[in-house]
């Protein structure tokens, strides 16, 4: 019988945080009542963002690691931007912000350097 090798490597803690924190950045409005459309739809769309940079951390150039800071900051202003600063969901994009860029730094700094 044919064994077939794989090369998946296993995802590391900083890595496993990234992608929490961005399903939690993409399902926050739905799970804090934010009855907004356009609040909805910009942490949504902020959260897959993370989420396919945190998957692709193995293939993509460091340049684009950076999105993370521009992510970070879209979330810090869009409830000022857009006019969706309730309470709680201003409280959690802020908050969530912080988070995004210092699990961003964190894991940028626990990465193994690559060979080329």
């Amino acid at each position: 019988m044919n064994r077939i090798l794989t090369s998946r490597r296993a995802l590391s803690v900083s890595e496993l945080v990234n992608i929490v924190i961005a399903i939690w950045v993409a399902i926050s409005p739905f799970i804090l009542g934010v009855r907004n459309f356009t609040a909805r739809w910009s942490n949504l769309a902020v959260g897959i963002a993370l989420l396919l940079v945190a998957l692709a951390t193995e293939w993509i150039d460091e340049a684009l690691e950076s999105l993370v800071v521009l992510l970070a900051i879209w979330l810090f202003v869009s409830p000022f931007l857009l006019g969706f600063s309730t309470t709680a969901f201003l409280a959690n994009n802020i908050i969530m912000a912080f988070v995004v860029v210092a699990a961003g730094a964190t894991s940028d700094g626990l990465r193994t350097p690559r060979h080329f």
